[in-house]
């Protein structure tokens, strides 16, 4: 049975363009991050870039896309961030969007770093592009242990006032 156990988590108290996890222990087999956020954007959703380790480069991400009853995939390579999608400012007030990294073998030195993120940004809305479902398929091409992850938002915009985290550590999966 999957231990899971909470290694870092916290809220921010003010807006802030990115928020930082440092230190993970390479102790554990898997690392799983939760992700409760809203930003700054004036638009009903913008992207949530991850950057391990400090290093912005190589990563490539393939992404299925619904904001629209026809759903899209894309694939991006030689990019600086694994990317998901936040909540924007102009989604309904005070709605907050979620998202999950699922981060396996994060310490392993063998191998390129793979993860899986579900991100939902929620509206009251059907309208086309007021909603979002998204999967990303992310990879960083180094085979360095993960010991730090960095959540910010693109563009230039802020994480909002109590946009929230948890970041797990997980054995014997």
């Amino acid at each position: 049975m999957a231990a899971f156990t909470v290694i870092q988590a916290g809220e921010l108290g003010a807006s802030a363009a990115s928020f930082t996890i440092s230190s993970i222990a390479s102790s554990y087999d898997h690392l799983y991050l939760t992700i409760s956020a809203r930003d700054s954007k004036s638009a009903y959703y913008n992207n949530l870039e991850f950057r391990f380790n400090g290093e912005s480069s190589p990563y490539s991400n393939t992404y299925l896309l619904a904001g629209t009853t026809t759903p899209t995939s894309t694939r991006d390579t030689g990019v600086g961030d694994v990317i998901s999608l936040c909540a924007g400012d102009s989604l309904l007030a005070d709605t907050f969007s979620t998202t999950t990294m699922w981060i396996p073998h994060y310490s392993n030195t063998a191998n390129d770093k793979q993860c899986i993120i579900k991100s939902v940004v929620p509206n009251n809305s059907i309208t086309d592009n007021q909603w979002y479902i998204a999967m990303t398929a992310g990879l960083w091409a180094s085979t360095d242990a993960i010991d730090e992850i960095r959540v910010k938002s693109e563009g230039g915009s802020e994480l909002m006032t109590y946009t929230s985290y948890v970041l797990y550590g997980i054995k014997g999966v």
